[in-house]
């Protein structure tokens, strides 16, 4: 009983974290379209898979409030705490293709 009391106010801190940055990540989503302005952004692979991870990024943080409660009250505590982690990934994603088109810009 104590691992789901723990995993109960993970959930709570995870989702007022995610909901937050969901909340103030909207605004950046939004303008997503215009990072494909210029017809090369296509073909500049880390520019889109910055843009996909910027995009998706309110979605995840929504989703994996909801998956994660979803799993808790179905008794399912391990998959909950692993669920909480899934923004963390879009978030070293981005970072990554944010990194490799500033490395590829000194080229």
């Amino acid at each position: 009983m104590d691992a789901k009391r723990n995993t109960k106010w993970l959930l709570v801190a995870a989702s007022l974290l995610w909901g937050v940055l969901a909340v103030t990540s909207a605004l950046p989503a939004m303008f997503v379209p215009m990072m494909f302005d210029s017809a090369e952004a296509f073909t500049n692979v880390p520019w889109v898979l910055m843009a996909v991870c910027i995009g998706s990024f309110p979605l995840v943080c929504i989703g994996t409030v909801i998956a994660s409660w979803w799993a808790f009250a179905r008794d399912k505590i391990r998959t909950a705490r692993t669920l909480t982690l899934l923004p963390v990934f879009n978030l070293v994603v981005g970072g990554a293709a944010t990194v490799w088109t500033e490395l590829a810009r000194d080229f």
